[in-house]
């Protein structure tokens, strides 16, 4: 009841450089993360990544899927970039203090929870299926950014999501995704033994692909693989540049 009720009492934010950030027991991603210094300037580095290969402006409509508790978009408030921002997550926690914290402060920004089933990020959601759409308009947006989202996230909810990343998107509308990606591996692996050695252990921690599998799923979707990047990323993890074609 104490340990509770002390857990409970814990802060949800810091600050840092004149940013409200999360606090350190809410980050998720490495301990990397949980230094505050390194939180903002992944970020940065992630803008400067997407209006690098992506030509992200003012006038582009970012979708962040997989927003967690707003680094991309705390991100974009630390350098004063005028942008279009949209973040989705599954966690309805997340959602709840990007909120409280993030939109309420700047209208730009705002974030959606979607109630859907993941095992690691919410387990009692509700199961995707052929009827699942996000909930935005045809050709909305621009740009959707997906940071270690695929890599905890089975083969039939990607194929999902990917087609209705094809529909939000504007023609010729681009996407940037990280995923555990190999050669010479069976087609799907959760938490695969000894892999990039890791100690993999927890719901969906780690969903290792078939890079040839992918690939097909890519194009079967209507997207086309412009840039590949592989084990640069987070624990490993490969970078996906795609073109909706």
């Amino acid at each position: 009841m104490i340990k509770n009720w002390f857990r409970n009492k814990r802060k949800e934010t810091v600050t840092f450089e004149n940013l409200t950030l999360p606090a350190l027991h809410l980050r998720t991603g490495g301990e990397q993360f949980r230094d505050n210094k390194y939180f903002v300037h992944s970020a940065q580095k992630e803008i400067t990544r997407l209006k690098t290969h992506f030509g992200l402006s003012g006038s582009s409509v970012l979708l962040d899927i997989g927003c967690g508790f707003g680094r991309l978009a705390i991100g974009f408030l630390s350098i004063g970039d005028p942008i279009s921002y949209l973040g989705i997550d599954v966690n309805n926690n997340a959602i709840t203090w990007c909120d409280k914290h993030i939109s309420s402060r700047n209208p730009r920004f705002h974030f959606i929870h979607l109630n859907l089933q993941n095992n690691r990020y919410n387990p009692k959601g509700k199961s995707i299926d052929l009827n699942f759409k996000l909930p935005l308009d045809d050709k909305s947006v621009d740009v959707v950014y997906l940071y270690s989202v695929f890599s905890h996230m089975l083969q039939n909810d990607i194929k999902h999501y990917l087609r209705e990343l094809s529909r939000v998107l504007v023609s010729r509308g681009t996407v940037f995704f990280t995923a555990f990606a190999e050669p010479d591996v069976p087609t799907e692996t959760v938490n695969p033994p000894g892999y990039q050695n890791i100690e993999w252990k927890d719901a969906l921690h780690c969903v290792r692909y078939n890079h040839d599998f992918l690939l097909t799923l890519i194009e079967e979707s209507g997207f086309t693989v412009d840039e590949f990047k592989y084990g640069e990323e987070t624990e490993g993890q490969s970078a996906f540049y795609l073109s909706k074609t």
